[in-house]
This record gives structure tokens, sequence and C-alpha cells, in this order.
């Protein structure tokens, strides 16, 4: 996220080669980092900068992850599709978790947060297309990884692809644009610093309101076993009985 900021600001050749290698090493980490490639393409969309398609930088990162990063995801989708793990890509799929999701993160975070993201989402797209200071850009760049994870995991033809661990990945970028939410929130109708007290009790209480719901969601995990033996003897348990 702080790569592609990076690069919007400035882009040259080598932080588009070290946002390729960025990329595909987290591929090849782990399937749900696909989600990075759409980050991108929403990157330009939210930003504007279409300019950067005239650049020869861009198609090295490109180059870069179609070698190093996408050889091994044919390869996964070959053997999940042996396994029958992979479905028909519909509508109605993705609309089916696209619903379960939107349901997760709603009851991971209430819909405060939830709407305190929103309006962080919302100013960075209002701001991104014209202005290209730092802040402005690493918010473009926390929504844009935000609606990758969530599209991507939508668009995956999985077997029993919704889970609510996937969704643990937005939480770097959603707490950016939640922050982000409070501070627009707590600026409404206050032009003046003395009400600085003000926008800082917001600020803090919109981060309590974060802090409760994630304790809420650590309680309801409670039961979940944690470590390699409670695991263990509790998938050899369901497998016996």
């Amino acid at each position: 996220m702080l790569i592609m900021e990076r690069y919007f600001r400035s882009p040259s050749t080598w932080l588009a080669v070290a946002l390729g290698v960025t990329i595909s090493a987290a591929m090849l980490t782990k399937g749900n980092a696909n989600a990075l490639v759409l980050m991108v393409g929403l990157m330009l969309l939210i930003t504007g900068r279409f300019s950067l398609l005239r650049q020869s930088s861009l198609y090295i990162c490109g180059l870069i992850v179609i070698v190093l990063g996408l050889p091994w995801q044919f390869i996964t989708l070959r053997l999940l599709s042996r396994g029958s793990n992979v479905v028909p890509l519909s509508l109605d799929l993705i609309a089916k978790k696209t619903l379960l999701y939107m349901r997760i993160l709603v009851g991971d975070l209430t819909y405060p947060v939830i709407l305190l993201i929103v309006i962080g989402v919302a100013v960075s797209l209002w701001h991104a297309r014209s202005d290209s200071g730092k802040e402005v850009l690493l918010l473009a760049s926390a929504s844009s990884l935000l609606l990758a994870i969530v599209v991507f995991h939508c668009l995956v033809p999985v077997v029993g692809g919704v889970d609510p661990r996937y969704m643990t990945s937005a939480w770097a970028p959603g707490i950016i644009l939640f922050l982000s939410g409070c501070r627009y929130v707590s600026r409404l109708g206050l032009k003046n610093e003395r009400y600085f007290a003000v926008r800082l009790a917001t600020i803090v209480g919109g981060c309590i309101l974060f802090a409760v719901s994630l304790g809420a969601l650590r309680l309801n995990a409670k039961d979940v076993p944690l470590g390699f033996s409670q695991v263990a003897s509790v998938t050899l348990s369901e497998n016996r009985s």
C-alpha cells in the first residue's frame, strides 16, 4: 500500500520494480494476495491518473507479476479443480457471497464503524482526482486495497469460499479509512482551532468504538481452538465421529 502510494505520487522504474516484486512475493505466500492485482486497477480508477498507462514502468511492474506471481496461481487453480473445489462463476454466486461478506463485516464491526469507514472511502474518492498529496494518495491506496480485498473474495469461484477470516486482511486499510472518517466527521462545522478538544474527543471515541467492536469479535471466538495441539485434537475427534 505504501509502495503504491509512492509510485502514484512520483512514478519511477525502481518503484515499479519494488511494487511488482512485492505483489509477486505476496501472491506466492498466500492466494488471497491476488487481490493486489485488482488494487492497481482500482487505484487508477480512484485517482484518475490514466496517464500512467503511458509509462513503461507500469508495464515493467505488470511483467514482473506475470513472470513471478502468476504461474503458481495457475498451478494452484489446476490442483483445486482436480479436487472439485472450483465451481462455475455466476451472478447468483457473486450476489450470495457479497451479501454474506457484508453481513460478516457488519456483524464484526457494527454499523457505526462501517459508516465511518465508508465516509473515509468517500473522502478519498472526493479528493483523489484533484489532489496528488501524500495523505490523499495514501487514503486512495487504502481505499483501493480495501475494495480489492472485498471484490476479490466475492469473485473467487471456490467451494465454501465464504469465511470471516478472509476479511481480516481488510482491517489494516479499514483502520486507516476509519480514522479518516472520524477526522472528517469531527471537522464538520468546526472551522476554529479552539474546537480541537471536540475533534480529539470524536477521534478517541471512534477508536474506543472500534476497539469495542474488535473486543466483541474476540469474545465471539473464545471457543475456537487455538494452537496446533488444540486444533489437531478437535480435527481428530471430528474425524472419529
